[in-house]
């Protein structure tokens, strides 16, 4: 992550902690060695490197380890490369809680783990309410819960206790201890002091799930077949079963086994045969040894945890965009495994390696935080503060959470996101404050230099070029207080800026814009118009209408071509006289398909063109009006190309638009002939320049309204930003990382139910309550 400000920081203190998993003895990681194979070539040392060299591989007859110290006490199938460590880190369990002698002490405890959580509060279920003496005694739906004194009648016995107890419904039934507890409460008059009230306590007892694993012994075996512990433990399974053991692999089976884990390829023959003719007692270590060197034995093995990170090259979802930089953070896992990088820095890096790992080996690590999907059009293209866009970013802090808890501890803490765990001791607020861990992030592309000096460099001229940025961003707020003097001059500008926008561009052969598309409506008979201005009045020959194929609709010619139309030219834009070209109002015109229709306009004057529809066409169970183009010809040239355009009403989406009626293109080809395409060219750089030479004059005269000091900042400040911004372009060119970048941290709320319109009380971020620590 990009800053440690928003983590708990006892999260990263236990990071420095070495790797402790239940039944192994932590031991620093390191190489296999000449003199190992002189001593031991069955056995060797189980480190917490995790890359695992050396580490447990297959020999003849079974799986053993390299050097002369006791291996793991289990033989699954998992543990044959000590990847799978990567997927658990070592929990404590918490201390056992301590029984007191008197009866109402012994008696609370299994209250306040076992029943409390369900029964308390303002709303208990079945109306029992067991956090009080008082409440206890009087009961709830079924009836009083307690009768001091009497075991056999007390309701709250017969519920827990029997082969099929109805009580807890959720989780395991009481142990016969703890039922024996509250059978000597009850028998001794359930004594329970006034003032104490009972806490929902669950959490703070011995959990199943984060016990440690027992050592255990391996079994005495007595036979030469047996050469380390795992090997005692097999064989006496084997006999438990009345097997023996299958005969010794040869040296073709061994080396297929051994490229197989390692590597994920068959040998070679080349390779099988050169196994086969070494008969040096060391061969077998010189294979695994070569092995465990190749740079396939990392991108064999990557591909298990990168998929534990549901690691991905694109964000997923809908639109499933690329990412082009998400390669460095598969590369580094690779790297880490080749390199038997130590486990605790592997998981340091990942979570913090831009702050607390090497340079730039810890900034490509953070893309683990980022390797998840990610909804683009959640993040990007839907409004702030929509309960839509709470839901996203809820979502994205989930997945960081999940993917971070899962991977490291082997827990599903997003259960808690609407309730307390049902099976694990995560309470609610443990949820939510490691949510509020991940609130000062978010996924984006991150620079990688190739060195510290040059990546230090790059900061202090962002920070410069930040502050200059503000400090224009600031002059240029408080200059704006002149702005009123200057309406006349923006409106200009602004008038400009719209012209410029509704120009089509002339450099593309196909248009991806489907032309103008009036307003859905339910009635055929509904008066919809458009016009566009000529910019002149001008003699006009003919008018011509493109019908629409959109691209979305390709088996549909002639969407929304009119049935029941007019057209018209006049010189006023309101049309109160206009010149009537055609009118085909009486009876309804043959829908054209893919033709273009041409209407004689013998020479009429005008500056404006209108097509009127009084009868739509149908689309569906609703009617529209939609055309590709509308051009209008004087003097051979099609004049209406690039023409402003008003409509009684038009969708501005997707790939309609009012403009792209008059661009020149239809949503299939180029429509505009080149001479046409010349004159809109020369129309927009003329555009381009009037409109430079505006801000310009705006520029200039606005600083005369200015006091001295402010007319400096403005005048100073953007060629020093320009210089700043010339020595970043100098800088070597960084590779880029997809992973996390700092931001301000967002408050995060618990929310009631797992919903964002029911935020509670704001959390700070912190860890898991069951594990102190962590």
């Amino acid at each position: 992550m990009g800053s440690t400000s928003s983590i708990a920081p006892d999260l990263w203190a236990s990071r420095n902690a070495p790797l402790s998993l239940p039944g192994w003895a932590p031991t620093r990681a390191r190489r296999f060695r000449p003199q190992d194979q002189r001593r031991n070539a069955s056995l060797h040392r189980v480190g917490t490197s995790v890359g695992g060299r050396p580490r447990v591989v297959p020999t003849a007859h079974g799986w053993y380890n390299r050097h002369n110290e006791p291996a793991p006490r289990c033989r699954e199938t998992a543990m044959r490369i000590a990847l799978p460590s990567l997927l658990f880190v070592a929990v404590s369990c918490l201390p056992n809680a301590c029984w007191a002698e008197e009866p109402f002490a012994a008696a609370r405890t299994v209250l306040e783990s076992r029943c409390v959580s369900c029964h308390h509060g303002e709303e208990p279920k079945g109306g029992l309410d067991l956090a009080r003496r008082d409440a206890a005694l009087r009961g709830g739906d079924s009836g009083p819960a307690l009768l001091p004194g009497n075991v056999a009648e007390s309701l709250l016995l017969q519920y827990v206790s029997g082969s099929e107890p109805l009580m807890p419904k959720d989780g395991p039934p009481l142990t016969p201890a703890e039922v024996q507890t509250l059978q000597q409460w009850i028998a001794a008059g359930a004594p329970w002091p006034e003032e104490v009230v009972l806490e929902d306590r669950r959490f703070e007892q011995p959990w199943w799930s984060l016990a440690p694993l027992a050592d255990v012994q391996p079994p005495t075996v007595a036979d030469p077949w047996v050469r380390n512990p795992i090997d005692a433990f097999v064989l006496a399974k084997l006999k438990e079963l009345q097997l023996t053991p299958s005969p010794e692999a040869d040296r073709r089976t061994l080396l297929r086994r051994l490229k197989f884990d390692l590597h994920g390829l068959p040998p070679t023959p080349e390779e099988a045969a050169e196994f086969e003719a070494d008969k040096s007692p060391f061969a077998y270590e010189r294979l695994v040894d070569r092995l465990l060197a190749s740079p396939r034995y990392g991108e064999r093995w990557a591909r298990h945890w990168l998929d534990v990170v549901h690691y991905g090259e694109s964000h997923g979802y809908d639109k499933d965009k690329p990412r082009p930089n998400a390669w460095p953070y598969r590369d580094y896992v690779i790297t880490a495994l080749n390199a038997d990088l130590p486990y605790s820095q592997f998981v340091r890096e990942q979570l913090a390696g831009d702050v607390l790992g090497e340079y730039p080996r810890g900034v490509a690590a953070t893309g683990f935080i980022a390797a998840g999907p990610w909804d683009f059009v959640g993040h990007v293209e839907l409004r702030e503060g929509t309960v839509d866009k709470l839901i996203t970013r809820s979502l994205d802090r989930d997945d960081m959470v999940m993917t971070t808890m899962a991977s490291f501890l082997s827990l599903t803490v997003h259960c808690a996101r609407c309730h307390d765990h049902k099976f694990d001791p995560i309470r609610m607020e443990d949820y939510y404050r490691l949510q509020a861990v991940f609130a000062g992030v978010e996924r984006a592309d991150q620079p990688m230099f190739q060195d510290m000096p040059t990546y230090r460099r790059w900061q202090a001229l962002q920070a410069e070029l930040s502050a200059l940025s503000e400090r224009l961003a600031r002059a240029q707020q408080a200059a704006e207080q002149a702005a009123p003097a200057l309406a006349e001059l923006d409106g200009r500008i602004a008038a400009l800026e719209h012209r410029l926008a509704l120009l089509p561009a002339a450099d593309r052969e196909q248009s991806r814009s489907n032309g103008y598309h009036g307003a859905i409506l339910p009635e055929a008979d509904t008066l919809q118009w458009v016009q566009v201005d000529l910019g002149e009045s001008l003699p006009l020959e003919r008018v011509r209408l493109v019908p629409a194929r959109p691209v979305d609709f390709p088996d549909t010619p002639g969407f929304g071509f009119p049935v029941r139309f007019r057209i018209e030219v006049s010189d006023e834009p309101e049309f109160a006289r206009p010149w009537l070209l055609a009118d085909h109002t009486a009876e309804d015109f043959a829908n054209p398909q893919d033709q273009p229709v041409e209407f004689d306009a013998g020479g009429r004057q005008g500056r404006y063109v209108r097509l009127t529809a009084t009868r739509l066409w149908k689309r569906l169970d609703d009617y529209v009006l939609a055309l590709a183009e509308l051009e209008a010809y004087s003097r051979g040239r099609n004049v209406a190309l690039g023409a402003d355009v008003t409509a009684l009403a038009s969708i501005e989406a997707g790939r309609w638009s009012a403009a792209w009626l008059v661009d020149g293109y239809s949503s299939r080809a180029r429509l505009a002939e080149p001479a046409a395409l010349a004159l809109l060219a020369t129309r927009r750089e003329r555009l381009v320049q009037d409109l430079a030479q505006l801000k310009a004059e705006r520029h200039e005269r606005l600083l005369q309204l200015l006091p001295p000091e402010l007319r400096s900042e403005l005048e100073q400040l953007p060629a020093a930003i320009a210089e700043i911004q010339a020595q970043l372009d100098a800088l070597p060119k960084p590779q880029y990382v997809y992973a996390v970048q700092n931001i301000p941290p967002r408050p995060i709320h618990l929310l009631r139910r797992g919903s964002v319109k029911e935020p509670g009380p704001e959390m700070a971020p912190g860890g898991l309550t069951c594990l102190p620590g962590v």
